[in-house]
């Protein structure tokens, strides 16, 4: 036990050394070649949370804080099971009509870390036309964000740099259990205009120690299939589950396991067949050690009490949470382990719309109908574990913590509620109230607050992991993670191919707010192209389990 809580603690002390907090992350003490420039171009090396712009300004203020500290030494550092990325900067002294990039084989003595482990993707780059932030260092200009996957890049002959202009090329590598720990030496080959070659020594170091599979910070990511068909002119069920399963790669949960909303008016034996077919894939969440949670169906009436507001569907809920029991003691199986309830739809932000009154009216609702479902849970002889898992069924509410919203069981302000030593006690005196709290991005807040922003330096996203261990925060929420919509001066539209990558800003102040996909379908993919920004949320998510499993093995 001894060796490994060794192993892990150095692991951890490695890793924070590879972060940019202003430790080096050059390995200086190695012996490594140097990059020396060539005639068509220069290439450098930059860690997986730098955003470095297409192109600076020669006034520009930032250029040598960002690409000053670009190296020659690819070194990264990795656990068993888990991924790691860096990035290759080429830098175009002329125009560059082609290149290419080829990984050689990576070796430790007679071990090798196949290529099949590798993924290599080409950075788009998006204009951000303004930045918003007023503490930030960054500048206004094309950042990178959308990932194209290489051989597609080189399909569609976008791999080409214009003069003075950055390409980012985007390397990730996932290290398989069981490899072998050891430092393996390979290399990575350039050609630019099919003549000039260049290569890259690297060095990849795997830790004798193996992240768990298990997805531990619970989040719920909001995934709706009309805004995918706009972006993808496809809403079948077959790509939304490709959306989830892309989700699911970066530890990331969808919000509701079904695509399909949830109509009013059935009647109750609909409504219960439609929850045990959920039920079902409730079993298959629950089971996925890749699904950290998942959000139960509900669907809201109008009040008469609360001028025509809606309120909760009593009667639907029960259905959904008999059903869900039904299924558990079917199956053997805690279907409400990983389950929550948070309804957007009815009670979304009440502090926003002075709604506190029927926020609070909704929550008494919640706890109503979970307190029947539990006498129901017992009466069906279901298991000790399911009836607490029920009885203790999260609520999450986004808004922060309010005196006049007492009902409120778990809620779910934004980052920069938790800015001060009084706040965070506030919250976390909550878990001892028997109540609890996750935290939300949406629009707002800007740095020095974690976004996850295009504009934003990648190192506050990959952040959120150690801030939510440290905060003790138990999950994260967003409002959707595919909008392909443009919602500007008070105006929405559906926006498709190409205006997706064009338009960044698709809600007044947040560039990339809302999503992190941009649709395959304009580069002949049945899948999304993933953001840069998801790779980078996924070292967080990692490092919260490595923190997370180094706290359990003290604890034995």
């Amino acid at each position: 036990m001894r060796k490994a809580i060794k192993c892990i603690i150095a692991c951890l002390l490695v890793l924070c050394i590879a972060l940019p907090f202003g430790c080096s992350n050059d390995n200086s003490g190695k012996d490594e070649p140097k990059n020396d420039t060539n005639n068509y171009a220069e290439i450098k090396v930059a860690n997986s949370s730098d955003k470095i712009l297409q192109s600076y300004s020669e006034n520009s203020s930032v250029k040598e804080e960002y690409m000053g500290k670009l190296t020659d030494n690819f070194i990264i550092n990795a656990y068993q099971n888990e991924y790691e990325s860096k990035q290759l900067i080429i830098t175009a002294n002329k125009k560059i009509s082609s290149f290419d990039i080829e990984l050689n084989s990576f070796k430790n003595g007679s071990d090798t870390l196949d290529k099949s482990n590798f993924e290599i993707y080409q950075e788009y780059y998006h204009n951000v036309h303004t930045i918003y932030a007023t503490e930030s260092d960054m500048e206004a200009g094309y950042f990178p964000d959308a990932l194209i996957p290489f051989n597609t890049a080189k399909e569609y002959k976008i791999n080409k740099i214009e003069k003075n202009n950055n390409q980012g090329i985007y390397i990730t590598v996932y290290i398989p259990k069981g490899q072998k720990a050891g430092e393996y030496t390979g290399s990575i080959t350039v050609t630019l205009n099919g003549t000039e070659k260049k290569t890259i020594n690297c060095t990849i170091n795997v830790f004798d120690y193996e992240l768990p599979d298990d997805v531990s910070l619970q989040t719920c990511i909001p995934l709706q299939a009309a805004y995918i068909g706009n972006g993808e002119l496809d809403s079948t069920r077959d790509l939304y589950y490709t959306y989830v399963e892309h989700l699911n790669n970066y530890r990331l949960s969808v919000t509701f396991l079904e695509p399909n909303g949830l109509a009013a008016g059935l009647s109750d034996e609909e409504y219960y067949d439609l929850a045990i077919k959920e039920a079902d894939l409730a079993v298959e969440a629950t089971n996925d050690v890749t699904v950290s949670a998942y959000c139960i169906r509900y669907i809201g009436e109008t009040s008469e009490e609360f001028n025509g507001k809606n309120v909760l569907n009593e009667k639907v809920l029960d259905i959904f949470l008999r059903a869900y029991v039904d299924k558990s003691i079917e199956k053997n199986v805690d279907l409400f382990k990983k389950a929550y309830l948070y309804l957007g739809s009815i009670i979304d932000e009440p502090y926003l719309t002075h709604s506190e009154e029927r926020a609070n009216y909704v929550c008494r609702q919640v706890e109503s109908t979970i307190q029947g479902a539990v006498l129901y849970a017992q009466e069906q002889n279901a298991s000790e574990e399911i009836i607490n898992s029920l009885a203790n069924l999260k609520h999450i509410v986004t808004n922060e913590w309010q005196s006049n919203l007492q009902d409120v069981q778990y809620y779910c302000p934004q980052p920069d509620a938790l800015d001060s030593a009084e706040s965070i006690d506030l919250y976390e005196n909550l878990y001892k109230e028997g109540k609890g709290f996750w935290w939300y991005t949406c629009c707002i807040p800007y740095q020095p607050y974690p976004t996850v922003h295009i504009d934003d330096n990648g190192t506050s996203m990959r952040l959120m992991g150690w801030m939510a261990k440290k905060l003790k925060i138990g999950g994260y929420l967003t409002w959707e993670s595919a909008y392909y919509m443009s919602y500007m001066d008070s105006t929405t539209k559906s926006i498709y191919g190409f205006d997706n990558y064009t338009i960044v800003e698709r809600w007044t102040g947040g560039f990339g707010d809302g999503y992190c996909f941009y649709p395959g379908a304009l580069f002949g993919l049945d899948e999304p192209i993933d953001s840069m920004r998801l790779p980078i949320m996924r070292d967080g998510m990692e490092e919260y389990e490595a923190l997370n499993d180094l706290e359990s093995k003290y604890k034995e």
